[in-house]
């Protein structure tokens, strides 16, 4: 236990000391244990608690729900593709060399808001938030919107 909180420390100064200062105060940018701690407790809830309560019951018909939660995830896939290509790559963006850009231009928030949106649609994979959370603290969103605008394709 001892190692996990050294660990932990160390990263956390290291996004401290590196990481965008536009996103310190954004919704579970503090650090690294929201982004874990929802993604165990996703694990857990559907490898041991829901196996559990259901193993007497019969199956819950989600047809509806799910149309409804696919065709979200379809129009918010749409906005954000949208909006990484609106923010950058239609722009300014460059395949080849990118600056960071430490501004705080609405075109700057745009981009950051929308890498910040888009890592909290990916949260019910379990590995990408937490690789996201490491990166959208450390690269300032730069070529990060690049893999990210391909995944909304």
């Amino acid at each position: 236990m001892e190692f996990y909180k050294n660990y932990s420390k160390q990263w956390n100064e290291i996004l401290i000391k590196y990481g965008d200062p536009r996103t310190t105060h954004w919704a579970m940018m503090e650090g690294f244990a929201p982004t874990i701690l929802i993604c165990i407790s996703y694990v857990i809830l559907v490898k041991k608690i829901g196996p559990y309560l259901m193993e007497s019951r019969k199956p819950f018909q989600l047809r509806g729900i799910l149309i409804v939660y696919n065709s979200a995830m379809v129009v918010l896939s749409t906005y954000l593709f949208y909006e990484f290509l609106a923010s950058g790559w239609w722009n300014d963006y460059s395949f080849v060399c990118q600056p960071v850009v430490k501004g705080y231009s609405p075109k700057a928030l745009r981009m950051t808001h929308t890498c910040w949106v888009f890592s909290y649609r990916s949260l019910s994979n379990s590995s990408i938030p937490y690789s996201l959370s490491c990166a959208k603290r450390t690269i300032k969103f730069r070529f990060y919107t690049y893999f990210t605008t391909l995944q909304c394709r």
